[in-house]
């Protein structure tokens, strides 16, 4: 069949790699790949999309006139658009990369089936009444080629500035010029223990409230040093940034990096934030296939994929707890003779996630369609 995928996100991030490699999965089954994706978006530059056909459109409206033109089955990244015209007898199929809770959801009432990329999120799905919600999840693959080759780690600025905002505007104008007067500072390997956070920065992770908490249990520790592979918003960043504080100069920012491969190989370990607003969270499969392991709060959909003190670590909620678990684990991280390795030591753990597995869980879910 011909499968029609529809991308309009106007930034680059998790929907953007899940449709690079769903685009994979496809064609390996067989399928034709025509995806749309909105004009002026970069993602599609950097990223692998396996013999697909590409098209940029600036509107739905564009799209409309180009679906009318073609056959096969639709399938939307997030909720369809609520002006898309499907022709009739062309069947729609949506994915659900963000839980639902107190978003609308009624664009997914118009799917025939909708995918959701964790059990976590299939859950919020069904307790929204979207019964067409498929009960595999439809969990994500590592795409570490994103077009960047052997790029080294550079440091890179630490903000994505908003240009729909005027502030973000003039400072993202303004910050070039200030950065030309830093000294360069080239990516050295530090000693102890290295923990990184290799993410967005997005309101969404909320890294600055989990630090709140546990930057000053890592502040006990000297050994322990946190490097950040990535950029986010102002406000995002300067309440990190704030939280962080209790580290000193153990921390060192080096903003996005085209590259993720170098990103995850220098720490011994990735933190994830809060996981009430995480689909999935691509970066703890990318980091367990780059032989990492993610510390997680445990709770869905984190300890959906982590399997603890094999993948990786799970710990206790520090709202909860105070982050006396998270303590606890770091004690245990310390005392360990090198940090776990989970594609070495438990390969078993990560068959789910191989790309085998994903073409596998799509030619399940789309058995029907027709």
């Amino acid at each position: 069949m011909h499968c029609i995928q529809i991308n309009l996100h106007r930034s680059f991030g998790g929907g953007e790699i899940y449709t690079s490699f769903l685009t994979e999965a496809l064609i390996a089954l067989g399928h034709q790949v025509t995806v749309f994706h909105r004009q002026g978006n970069p993602a599609w530059e950097r990223l692998p999309m396996y013999g697909a056909t590409l098209h940029a459109v600036h509107d739905v409206d564009e799209l409309n006139r180009a679906l009318s033109r073609l056959e096969g089955f639709v399938l939307t990244h997030s909720q369809p658009p609520a002006n898309l015209v499907v022709p009739a007898g062309m069947p729609l199929v949506s994915i659900a990369h963000m839980p639902v809770h107190d978003r609308d959801h009624r664009g997914y009432l118009l799917a025939q089936r909708v995918f959701g990329v964790s059990g976590y999120v299939v859950a919020t799905l069904k307790a929204k009444g979207i019964d067409r919600a498929h009960d595999e999840p439809w969990y994500g693959v590592a795409e570490m080629n994103r077009g960047a080759g052997d790029t080294p780690i550079v440091r890179n600025s630490r903000f994505t500035w908003d240009q729909q905002k005027v502030r973000d505007r003039l400072l993202g104008l303004l910050e070039p010029g200030y950065r030309r007067w830093l000294t360069p500072a080239p990516y050295a390997t530090v000693t102890g223990l290295r923990l990184g956070i290799v993410s967005r920065i997005a309101p969404t992770k909320h890294f600055e409230k989990l630090f709140r908490i546990i930057a000053p249990i890592l502040a006990d520790h000297p050994e322990v040093r946190l490097d950040i592979f990535g950029a986010g918003g102002y406000r995002s960043v300067r309440d990190l940034e704030t939280s962080l504080r209790p580290l000193r100069d153990r921390v060192r920012w080096w903003g996005h990096q085209a590259n993720v491969v170098p990103a995850y190989t220098a720490i011994d370990y990735l933190i994830l934030g809060y996981p009430e607003q995480e689909a999935l969270g691509l970066n703890t499969i990318e980091a367990m296939m780059a032989n990492r392991a993610p510390l997680a709060i445990d709770l869905p959909p984190f300890n959906e994929l982590i399997e603890h003190g094999k993948s990786g670590f799970l710990y206790a909620d520090p709202r909860r707890d105070g982050g006396a678990g998270f303590a606890e684990l770091v004690s245990t991280l310390l005392d360990r003779p090198h940090p776990l390795r989970p594609l070495d030591e438990h390969p078993e753990t990560l068959a789910p996630f191989t790309r085998d597995a994903f073409r596998q869980r799509v030619a399940r879910g789309l058995a029907d369609l027709g």
